[in-house]
């Protein structure tokens, strides 16, 4: 009976924090597969976000050079302003706060497929992506 408690326990801890912002996990791999962009190859994750229902997060930094190269491969566009972006999971981050109100340097990619909305922005004046993944509705909203 102690053991089952204990088990219980033990799951119900691995539950609550593996969905807490500032875990530092990433689950790289699903986004590159989601999003069809590959990341580049050094970053350090700053922070994460994962609600586990509708939206995962993420904000890395990266060097300067390969943040630029990666915004250039993968097309992203100018911002014309902060309305452009519905961000949904950045506003959970809790030491990562996104600030896009000078535009100058800040660049986006937004897109859908197979019910996966996706963004990602970059931030060539902090050296830092941002990436959201929001997971399909399967109801149909």
């Amino acid at each position: 009976m102690i053991a089952m408690i204990r088990l219980l326990v033990a799951l119900s801890l691995l539950i609550a924090t593996s969905c807490n912002s500032g875990s530092y996990y990433f689950e790289k791999d699903y986004y590159e597969k989601v999003t069809g962009i590959k990341f580049p190859s050094k970053y350090k994750v700053l922070e994460t976000f994962d609600n586990g229902e509708w939206v995962t997060a993420v904000v890395l930094s990266i060097d300067s050079s390969a943040l630029m190269s990666f915004v250039k491969t993968n097309h992203f566009d100018t911002m014309k302003a902060v309305s452009d972006l519905n961000l949904m999971g950045f506003r959970n981050f809790k030491s990562q706060k996104p600030d896009f109100n000078s535009k100058q340097g800040i660049f986006f990619i937004n897109k859908s497929k197979n019910k996966n909305d996706w963004i990602y922005v970059a931030d060539l004046n902090e050296n830092k992506l941002w990436a959201e993944v929001r997971y399909p509705d399967f109801a149909g909203d």
